[in-house]
């Protein structure tokens, strides 16, 4: 078993590696290879930026793959259950911290472009609903605040 506070700063490591770099991905599910390959031309992130978005009716058909996602579940499993919603509140709490994206360039862009920001937020959300955390109490307690412009 792992040291909490260790534990909480490598969780915040990850975190801040998903920020500069995403990890988060989509590929279809499938037993082709160049379908699965080319899975990320119509895979659920194609749609950022679009109103309405299509409604996948089949979730099963994309898997998440991402790195940090993996790295985040195997420290998960080296913290103590008794210490787990402790671990858990400084990652709930990055959804409501204004520095949880970065800006990636300084160009000016269209009306609706958001390829401009990378975020860690993704991830987060993947990581608290896979584990069954998204009702938990540290999540309930975060004020969201619009972020600055």
């Amino acid at each position: 078993m792992m040291d909490l506070r260790d534990a909480i700063h490598k969780a915040g490591q990850i975190l801040n590696q998903e920020r500069v770099s995403p990890t988060v991905r989509y590929e279809e599910v499938t037993s082709e290879p160049m379908i699965r390959a080319l899975s990320f031309l119509s895979g659920p992130l194609t749609q950022h930026g679009y109103h309405f978005r299509e409604i996948e009716e089949r979730p099963e058909k994309f898997q998440l793959k991402s790195l940090n996602f993996d790295l985040l579940s195997a420290l998960l499993n080296q913290v103590p259950s008794e210490n787990r919603q402790e671990w858990l509140a400084p990652l709930c709490s990055r959804v409501s911290n204004p520095q949880s994206y970065r800006h990636t360039s300084s160009e000016v862009l269209g009306a609706g472009a958001w390829k401009r920001c990378t975020s860690e937020l993704p991830l987060v959300a993947e990581f608290l609903v896979r584990h069954g955390k998204s009702n938990s109490s540290s999540l309930r307690s975060v004020k969201l605040r619009p972020a600055p412009a």
